[in-house]
C-alpha cells in the first residue's frame, strides 16, 4: 500500500501548539527556544510555520519509521512534504528537512546503521552551502539556526520518542470522513478486493482497529456510491465478508472481558465478605480487650485502693499505738498485741482480755481506767459507758 497517498491525518495527529512539542521532548524544548530566539521565527507571522516545520517532521520521522520499508528511495517525496504543501517554500523545507535529520539521528534506533544511506542523502541536501544559495535574504539567519542544531546534533542526547502511527479509532474515523480532498474509491482501487484487504492489513493493528478501517470504507461507499444501491450492496458484502472474523473477535473480546468482569466481581465480592468478617472479628476482639483492660484497670484501682486503706489503717494503728502505749509500761510490742487481740470483738470480749492482761501485769495499773476506756471509745473498739468499763475491770475471774 502506497502509504504517501494517504491523508496525513491517518497516519499523524497534529499538534495544536509548540508547547505540545517541547513538553514531549526535551530535544524539542532546545530547539524551539534556538527558532524563537531567531529573528525570522520570532515574527508573530511566521511563528505558524514553525509548528508546520514540527508537524511536518514529525510526520515524515513517522513514514520513515513505521510505513515505508526503503525510506532512502522516497527523498524527493519527503522534500515535496517538507515545504508544507506550500510549493518552493525553501525556508519551511529547510528547517523541516533539519529536524527530520536531528530526529532521526539522535533517536535510540536498535539498528544504528538503518538510516545510513537516507541520513547521508539528508546531509548531501542540507549542505549549507546550498541552503544559503537557495535562501539569499535570510543567510545570516539560517546560518545561525544551522550551527545551534548542528550543536544539538554534537551533543549527547537522545530522543525516545517512538513516532508511532494513529491507532485507528472511532475518532480518526470521524476526523478522515470529514476530508472533502480525499477519494477512498480510487485508493481502493473501486474496492478491489486485494487492494481493500491490503489496505486493512496495513492499517489495522488489532481486530478492532480493522474493524474501524472497514467502517470507514463503509462509510466512503455510501457516500460515493449514494446513487447506486446495487454498488454499495456490491461493497458491503465484500466488507461485511472481510468484518466478519474482526467482528467476531470483538464479541469473542468482550463477552471474554465480561466473563473476566464477572469473574472478578465475585471475586472482589469474597475479598470484600472476607474484609467484613475480619473487620468483624477484630471489633469482637477489640471489645474484649477493652473489657480486659477495663477489668484491669478496676483491678488495679482496687489494688491501689487496698494499699491506700491498708496504708490509712497503719497510720491510724500508729497513732493508736502511740496514744495507748503509756498504759502498757510504754512497751509497743505489748501495746499492738492488745490491740491485734481486741480486733473485732465486742464489749465484753474487749474487757475480758483487758482484764487479763491487767491480771498478767502487762497493763499499768494507773492508766487501766478511763486512760484505755476513752482512747478505745474514741478509736472506736469500745463504745460501752466509762462505769461499765470501770465495773468489768474491777471484776474478778
Amino acid at each position: 500500500m502506497d502509504y504517501l497517498k494517504l491523508p496525513q491525518e491517518i497516519i499523524y495527529r497534529e499538534r495544536r501548539s509548540l508547547e505540545e512539542f517541547a513538553d514531549e521532548c526535551h530535544v524539542n524544548y532546545i530547539m524551539i527556544d534556538i527558532m524563537l530566539r531567531s529573528p525570522f521565527f520570532s515574527n508573530p507571522r511566521h511563528m505558524e510555520r514553525a509548528l508546520k516545520c514540527f508537524n511536518t517532521a514529525y510526520y515524515i520521522c513517522t513514514l520513515i519509521l513505521h510505513c515505508l520499508k526503503r525510506p532512502d528511495w522516497y527523498l524527493g517525496h519527503f522534500c515535496e512534504i517538507a515545504c508544507c504543501y506550500e510549493k518552493d517554500d525553501t525556508i519551511c523545507q529547510s528547517f523541516t528537512l533539519s529536524l527530520v535529520k536531528i530526529f532521526l539521528t539522535k533517536r535510540k534506533h536498535e539498528n544504528p546503521d538503518q538510516y545510513k544511506y537516507l541520513l547521508d542523502d539528508l546531509n548531501t541536501f542540507l549542505d549549507e552551502h546550498h541552503i544559503m544559495k537557495n535562501v539569499p535574504l535570510l543567510n545570516p539567519s539560517y546560518s545561525d539556526i544551522y550551527k545551534r542544531f548542528h550543536y544539538v546534533t554534537s551533543r549527547d542526547f537522545i530522543i525516545y520518542e517512538e513516532f508511532s502511527p494513529r491507532i485507528i479509532d472511532k475518532e480518526v474515523v470521524r476526523e478522515v470522513m470529514q476530508l472533502k480532498n480525499f477519494d477512498w474509491v480510487r485508493f481502493s482501487n473501486y474496492y478491489e478486493e486485494r487492494t481493500v484487504r491490503d489496505i486493512v492489513a496495513s492499517l489495522g493493528k488489532t481486530a478492532e482497529e480493522k474493524h474501524n478501517v472497514i467502517d470507514m470504507l463503509r462509510q466512503a461507499a455510501y457516500l460515493f456510491y449514494s446513487s447506486d444501491n446495487n454498488y454499495v450492496n456490491t461493497v458491503n458484502d465484500l466488507l461485511d465478508g472481510l468484518d466478519r472474523p474482526y467482528v467476531d473477535e470483538l464479541n469473542l473480546s468482550t463477552s471474554n472481558v465480561n466473563h473476566q468482569e464477572k469473574f472478578q466481581e465475585r471475586e472482589k465480592q469474597v475479598i470484600i465478605a472476607n474484609y467484613e468478617s475480619r473487620i468483624q472479628e477484630l471489633e469482637k476482639e477489640n471489645e474484649e480487650l477493652r473489657l480486659q483492660n477495663e477489668q484491669l484497670q478496676q483491678n488495679e484501682n482496687m489494688q491501689r485502693a487496698i494499699q491506700e486503706i491498708k496504708r490509712l489503717k497503719e497510720e491510724n494503728t500508729t497513732l493508736l499505738v502511740g496514744f495507748l502505749k503509756p498504759a502498757f509500761y510504754n512497751d509497743e510490742g505489748y501495746t499492738r498485741n492488745f490491740l491485734k487481740e481486741i480486733a473485732g470483738k465486742d464489749n465484753q470480749g474487749v474487757t475480758d482480755v483487758a482484764r487479763k492482761w491487767l491480771h498478767d501485769g502487762k497493763i499499768t495499773p494507773s492508766k487501766k481506767g478511763r486512760f484505755i476506756w476513752d482512747i478505745l471509745r474514741v478509736a472506736k473498739l469500745y463504745d460501752a459507758t466509762e462505769q461499765n468499763w470501770t465495773k468489768a475491770m474491777r471484776k474478778k475471774d
